[in-house]
């Protein structure tokens, strides 16, 4: 009776984790989605963890891509931008896919200098990579909250800012 009392549980468990990593993660990537990033902005929002570094990332030319090979290829580029991602960024990061080519990275207690470094060490990557002998090409901003006064969607906006000027740069 306890066994199956147990397996229940845990089979209980597992269907409401399966309904949370649905909820909270791109289909595509596996990378968190917009919902959950609204939801990790509002409880990072905190002097817990100032200094908070925002970096925004862009894939350029998606859709030059997507108009000559496909969207296949572009989904898989896309992919590959998330993996890298995932793979550079720390344990206490959130690595969010926004909306279509679109990424955010909220780097906890990461003072402006240290996001700087982490875009460096993440562009080095993704300029060493290519999909289909596709190169990657991927534009950046950021900004950093050091302190309660400072408005968070200010500074989401003030490192959207930076990613179009240096888009516009690279393109």
């Amino acid at each position: 009776e306890n066994k199956r009392f147990l397996k229940a549980m845990l089979e209980e468990r597992k269907n409401q984790d399966n309904v949370e990593s649905l909820t909270f993660c791109d289909q595509l990537t596996g990378a968190f989605n917009r919902k959950y990033y609204e939801k990790e902005l509002e409880r990072l929002d905190d002097k817990l963890y100032y200094p908070l570094s925002i970096i925004v990332l862009s894939v350029n030319r998606l859709d030059q891509i997507n108009d000559k090979y496909g969207r296949a290829v572009g989904d898989l580029i896309i992919k590959q931008v998330a993996q890298i991602l995932k793979n550079t960024c720390r344990g206490d990061d959130v690595v969010v896919r926004l909306e279509g080519n679109e990424f955010v990275i909220l780097m906890p207690k990461t003072e402006g200098a240290n996001g700087e470094r982490a875009i460096k060490r993440i562009k080095k990557i993704m300029d060493e990579a290519n999909v289909q002998s596709i190169k990657l090409s991927v534009s950046f901003g950021y900004c950093t909250k050091y302190d309660e006064t400072e408005d968070l969607n200010r500074i989401f906006e003030m490192a959207e800012k930076q990613l179009e000027r240096l888009k516009r740069l690279e393109e």
